[in-house]
């Protein structure tokens, strides 16, 4: 990924926006062409000032599946590079959106449905969260984030899946 050229772009938008709305046209899903994206993710962990300003101020969604169902193969494939590639995702992300849930289940989802509940293999659900977790302790101590700030975002993902 070319991040220098999006920099100017996204520094940009960062400097002026409150709240990162994310919206993956269909086409890009299709193309996977979400270069921009993950660029974004990558330029908000580089400052603290982004780190400080947009914890819990993000929310990603894919035009036409705003209902699911999040068995699209191009859909999965999205939500995997966005997770792997960054591992502190869930502190930026807004814990009052559904876009945590859609991606766990995109990421860990085992194509059971019931109703509006979907089924997630435990394994790959553990090992997807230990990896965001680790992520958001990893940002933290780059930027050298209050200790307290930390551990609200993480409390608050774990309250998201009622782990508390």
């Amino acid at each position: 990924m070319e991040l220098e050229e999006y920099r100017e772009r996204i520094e940009k938008y960062l400097m002026q926006e409150k709240y990162i709305n994310i919206v993956i046209k269909k086409e890009e899903l299709e193309n996977e062409d979400i270069e921009r994206y993950l660029a974004l993710l990558a330029i908000l962990g580089e400052k603290k000032e982004y780190v400080e300003k947009y914890a819990g101020k993000m929310s990603v969604s894919f035009e036409g599946y705003e209902s699911g169902p999040f068995i699209n193969e191009n859909l999965i494939k999205v939500v995997k590079r966005f997770c792997d590639t960054c591992p502190y995702l869930f502190y930026f992300l807004d814990k009052e959106t559904a876009t945590i849930k859609d991606f766990t289940i995109a990421y860990c989802g085992t194509g059971t449905v019931d109703g509006d509940d979907h089924a997630v293999d435990r394994t790959i659900f553990e090992a997807f969260l230990k990896h965001q977790l680790q992520g958001m302790v990893v940002l933290a101590a780059k930027h050298n984030l209050h200790p307290d700030k930390l551990e609200e975002a993480v409390k608050q993902v774990y309250d998201y899946f009622g782990l508390n």
